[in-house]
């Protein structure tokens, strides 16, 4: 990602490079440094990265170095005929008094169901290869499995990739900065923030996890309902084309 190509400031600034900068900060920064940020907000990493870049630091080594991005295999078609043909992917952060809270999800595009996730501390990819990893237990697909994401660091990353690789899925990635090119992934980020987030002030991440977990597993995995899908919810959905999942 190449820093002169945004007009960077604590507006603008993408959630991909912010994120990566966040974490290259919390690298970086001593204990007593982040003892007194209880959230590192974006204008924070704005003005310590946007600094460090102009002096010449070593804060945005990486970030024009990540792995070329993978063709668009959905081009916006948002939908499957079958579970486990094409997975949409992305991450978020959620604001909690004890600092941020990151959450990664792959939802199928056959029924909108989230068939992995994962929370941390970290927008790292330890935290998506755990989400890409119950994804992988929990539904089993077999090769040649569409995984669709933006063109974030993380889902770059060798390793991330290696694991895709190592079971035959096929990375799949948007244009640059178009949220359009990832619209159900980020469907399902608005729907959590408005139906959970943004009535909520989480006292602690551990509070925050009890809260998301509630809501993807017992709310929205089993009872929210979608009117791509008939109006039933996503685990309804499968159940009712149990044949096609068998």
């Amino acid at each position: 990602m190449s820093v002169e190509q945004h007009a960077i400031n604590a507006r603008t600034i993408d959630d991909a490079t912010w994120q990566f900068a966040q974490e290259r900060l919390l690298e970086q920064w001593s204990p007593e440094q982040i003892s007194g940020h209880a959230a590192i907000s974006p204008e924070t990493v704005y003005q310590r990265v946007y600094a460090n870049k102009r002096e010449g630091g070593m804060l945005w080594s990486g970030i024009t170095s990540s792995p070329q991005a993978a063709p668009d295999w959905i081009e916006r078609h948002f939908h499957a005929s079958q579970p486990n043909l094409a997975w949409v992917g992305d991450m978020t952060f959620v604001r909690t008094r004890a600092g941020w809270l990151y959450l990664a999800i792959l939802l199928d595009l056959y029924s909108r169901r989230i068939v992995g996730w994962a929370m941390g501390d970290r927008p790292n990819e330890a935290l998506t290869l755990g989400a890409l990893n119950i994804a992988l237990e929990h539904r089993a697909p077999k090769p040649e499995l569409i995984h669709h994401t933006d063109q974030g660091g993380i889902y770059r990353s060798q390793g991330y990739r290696d694991r895709m690789a190592s079971v035959g899925i096929f990375p799949s990635m948007g244009s640059k900065g178009s949220a359009y090119d990832n619209a159900v992934a980020e469907s399902f980020f608005s729907n959590l923030k408005n139906e959970l987030i943004h009535h909520a002030d989480f006292s602690s991440r551990e509070n925050a996890r009890a809260a998301i977990f509630s809501y993807i597993e017992l709310f929205y995995n089993r009872r929210r309902i979608h009117q791509t899908l008939g109006y039933v919810s996503p685990v309804a959905f499968e159940e009712a084309n149990c044949e096609v999942l068998n």
